[in-house]
């Protein structure tokens, strides 16, 4: 909800990209969105093939700012599940472990995502049957978070709907100041629900589940998957 996602065409190069450019709503704070672009500037920096590559960073003569990035050609993590409900081990470590390699990169380049959920891993496949993994969306959790604190207070008059935060940190939940530690209990979740077809913590309530992220242990793998090593 907080930016439209164009694909264009660079008319110089003939390729295709994809554009982000953020809405009225996002841009409603000035510091979210000083942050925002800040930054995407830093994951430019970010060269790593499991990571999406930024091209540029502008705003339209209206005043929006958009995001120039590479286009992927396929499916997000999300897509992957609602087909497989559950994955194999061995794929499920395959594909985590080429996201921690993305992961690693950012973090080296001081980078935190802290938005770390299937729908922002995307899976390209070749035509010689092997696949890119890529780690989109670096930059805009910080953003996003403020959009949504300000939504909050509008959910029932503009029928919006924020979603539960089945993958963030306790740290996230409590409010605290974030390192990279924050992004690696994102991937926990990730190959938890990977190989189990389910999160961790579920709850009726945005607040339940944030109150069992924050103070209870996980229940065990095994008996979704008695199998798992």
């Amino acid at each position: 909800g907080m930016a439209t996602v164009y694909l264009a065409t660079r008319l110089q190069l003939g390729d295709s990209v994809a554009v982000k450019v953020l809405n009225a709503d996002s841009l409603k704070n000035p510091l979210a969105v000083a942050r925002f672009k800040r930054e995407a500037q830093a994951a430019a920096r970010i060269r790593h093939s499991s990571v999406v590559t930024i091209h540029d960073l502008g705003n339209l003569p209206q005043g929006n700012t958009f995001l120039v990035m590479e286009y992927i050609r396929g499916h997000s993590l999300r897509d992957e599940l609602k087909n497989h409900t559950a994955l194999p081990p061995t794929r499920a470590i395959e594909i985590v472990s080429t996201v921690c390699a993305g992961v690693q990169a950012a973090h080296d380049a001081g980078i935190i995502h802290r938005d770390l959920k299937p729908e922002n891993i995307m899976i390209e496949p070749h035509r010689d049957g092997s696949y890119s993994i890529k780690v989109v969306d670096f930059g805009v959790a910080d953003l996003r978070e403020h959009v949504i604190s300000d939504a909050l207070t509008k959910l029932t008059e503009a029928g919006m709907m924020v979603g539960t935060p089945y993958y963030i940190s306790p740290e996230q939940c409590k409010g605290e100041e974030l390192d990279h530690r924050s992004d690696i209990y994102s991937l926990g979740v990730i190959i938890y629900e990977l190989l189990t077809g389910t999160v961790p913590f579920r709850g009726r309530t945005l607040s339940a589940v944030i109150i069992q992220h924050a103070t209870e242990p996980p229940p065990p793998i095994r008996p979704f998957r008695p199998e798992i090593s």
